[in-house]
This record gives structure tokens, sequence and C-alpha cells, in this order.
């Protein structure tokens, strides 16, 4: 565990000239607009995707880990997030109380930031359907003019044996995707990585272990995943969204009345969040969703070809393709194999983090303790949305 004010180090789990190589290739551009209050922290993110930096003291997690397991006393499912718990009262008293801890340390960093969301993610011990697939999280800002940032905190120490994360470095850049609500229940919005899903997580993947109390920062649209807990122990997350200070929480969503347009929604009261899990939003729109315009948009489907740099070096991807000298009849295959390598080095290391600030957050609340709902482990196969 690294207290804040004494670590004089952020961490990457990837190396600089792989990292070049795949800015190269960026297809979208990243906003001008500053996301970290520390310049060396911002050219990192801006090239990257991420960052990892320490946030949280050793009393401070076991604090979060308590109210964890107060709010979630007797968690049934294998994967659980409790913004999308039904009871208002519930999901106020998480919010509160993880921003009270966590938002003084986090705030600071970025550069005139709001936190959107707040929320515990826990994967129960020993899991077998608690995987999260390769995605895009859901879009909460104008991307064309900023970066929405997320941040992972594991309240345990995590690797690949627990389900630490795996980002997929430089994909915030590859395409400008608008990660939007789903046209029906329980069937995503189409993204352009459906065709390269596969080639991505298996060669595209960086695990990126961490001490419990370490912040995984991420960019909105940086591609992530998450695997197993194998272990005997809950791994618990604490989950946070933050948008600029000035802008309004937005929600993309399937024009009812024309294919090919978005309805761009601003989220009036966060309180109403759950209502977008993974089904499409009620129309005509609540009270507290306002349609302020829409976006013409259709992904643009990548190819293989599209997302080579991004592997990982001597990474070797394997496909069946049909055989062109075979007769019509004939059922044969052959096989098309395909490999990257690079000579990566090491990664130069950002400045210190700075003493967090003060900052005023509200008044803690009653905890509630309402049983939060089951999510079906094949809905977070086609969305993954937590990690």
């Amino acid at each position: 565990m690294v207290d804040p004010s004494e670590s004089n180090s952020a961490e990457s789990v990837a190396t600089s000239s792989y990292l070049d190589s795949i800015s190269a290739y960026g297809k979208a551009g990243v906003p001008e607009a500053p996301v970290f209050a520390d310049p060396e922290h911002d050219a990192a993110f801006r090239r990257d995707g991420y960052i990892i930096l320490p946030l949280l003291n050793e009393e401070e997690v076991a604090e979060l880990l308590k109210l964890h397991s107060t709010f979630n006393p007797n968690q049934q499912s294998e994967f659980d997030t409790t913004i999308f718990n039904p009871d208002p009262s519930y999901r106020t008293g998480v919010r509160v109380e993880i921003d009270r801890i966590v938002q003084p340390r986090a705030l600071p960093l970025l550069a005139n930031y709001k936190r959107a969301v707040s929320n515990f993610i826990n994967k129960r011990h020993e899991t077998k359907n608690a995987r999260v697939w390769i995605h895009q999280d859901y879009t909460f800002v104008d991307q064309s003019r900023y970066s929405g940032v997320h941040v992972w905190i594991p309240l345990v120490d995590v690797d690949e044996t627990n389900g630490c994360m795996s980002i997929y470095p430089g994909t915030h850049s590859l395409i400008n995707h608008i990660s939007a609500q789903p046209y029906q229940s329980y069937q995503c919005f189409p993204n352009p990585y459906e065709n390269v899903s596969q080639m991505l997580e298996k060669g595209g993947a960086v695990a990126a272990p961490m001490k419990a109390g370490y912040g995984l920062f991420f960019n909105e649209r940086t591609l992530h995943s998450s695997g197993e807990n194998y272990t005997g122990i809950d791994r618990v997350v604490v989950n946070c969204a933050y948008i600029p200070e000035d802008e309004p929480m937005y929600l993309y969503a399937p024009s009812p009345e024309e294919d090919g347009v978005l309805d761009m929604v601003e989220l009036l009261d966060i309180s109403f969040l759950h209502l977008m899990h993974q089904k499409p939003l009620p129309v005509p729109y609540p009270d507290a969703f306002k349609l302020v315009g829409t976006v013409n948009y259709k992904p643009t489907m990548l190819t293989q070809d599209d997302i080579k740099h991004m592997l990982r070096p001597g990474y070797v991807h394997v496909h069946e393709v049909e055989d062109p000298n075979a007769p019509n009849w004939h059922s044969d295959h052959t096989i098309s194999v395909e490999t990257v390598s690079a000579a990566p080095t090491p990664i130069e290391v950002a400045s210190p983090v700075a003493e967090p600030a003060a900052v005023a957050v509200a008044e803690p609340v009653a905890v509630a303790t309402a049983a939060p709902a089951s999510k079906p482990s094949w809905i977070r196969k086609l969305f993954g949305r937590g990690n």
C-alpha cells in the first residue's frame, strides 16, 4: 500500500516505442482540452489513453472495504455494480460515501473536472461466469471537444488470478466511436470493433496488476476488459467517471424516428442514470432527460489491417480462409498465419503525485442496505459495462 503523499512515481504497463507506434496510426483526434493538472500526466494520458497513479492510503482502502460490506452484505450474483441497483436511496448512499473518501484524492489530479458517477463493482470469489469482455464504456461527453475519464480503483491487490483490468493502449485514438444506448433490451449498440474484438483481446491486451489503492485512469474511449476471479477473496473495486466541470452529462440514444441518427440527450438528474442500464431509454424521454440535438452516426467496422499495429510484439494471429485453388465442391480450408513484431523499450516514469488538496464533498448519508439486483452472465458478455 502506498500513501499518495509519499509516492514518487506513476506506473505504466506498456512501452514507449510500442505506444508511439500506435499513436502514429490513430484515426481519431484527441481533444486539446487538458484532462490532468500535471502536464506530464496529461501528456501520458493523451498518448496512451490511460495512466496508473497512487491514490488512496491504507486507512481509506480499509474504510471503503468496510462500506462495501455494509452496502452489499449478501451478494448472490458473481458480478455486481451498485449504480444499477433499483433503489434510489441505496444508489445515493453509495455515491455520497464513495465521494467523501475518493474525490478529495482524485479531483485535484484532474483539470477542472467533476464527478459524474461513483459506484462499487465486485467480482465475487471463485467466479465462473464473471469475465468482462473487451468493450468501450458509454459515451458521456461531446467527444469532439472533451475527453470523458474513468478511474478504476481496486480495494485489494489485483493481478490476472483475480480479475485485474486489461487495457488496450492507444485505442482511444483508433476511431471516434460513440458508444450509445442499445436499440433493444440486452442487444448492444453496434460498435466498430465487432469484427476484430477477438484479435484485439488475444493480441492487444496489456494486463495491469495493481496494488490496492492505486487508480487506473482511462479515457472513456479506451477499450478494456477483465478476467475471472479464481481466488477465495472478493475483488472489490471503486469505479468513478468524470466529465468537464462546466459541461453537462450526455447520453446517446438511437433515434426512434430515423435510422442512422443518434439523439444527444442531456442527463439532468444523475439519480436517473440506472434507467439506461442495458436497455433503450424510455420514449418519450422522462423529465430527467433533455433532448438537445441529434448526430448522424453509423459505426464504421474496423478490419484486421486497421488494428495490426496495436498487437503486442511477436503476436501470431491464426485464422481460416477458403482455399482459392480448391474445387467448388471441396470443403477444405487453408490456414493463414499473420505475425507482428517490434522492439519495445521501457517507458519513462511520470512525475511525482502532489499532495491532494482539500475538496468540498457532500455530507455522509444514512447507509441503505437494499439487496443489489443480479445480472445474468450472458448480459455481461454482450455489454461488459463495468469491470
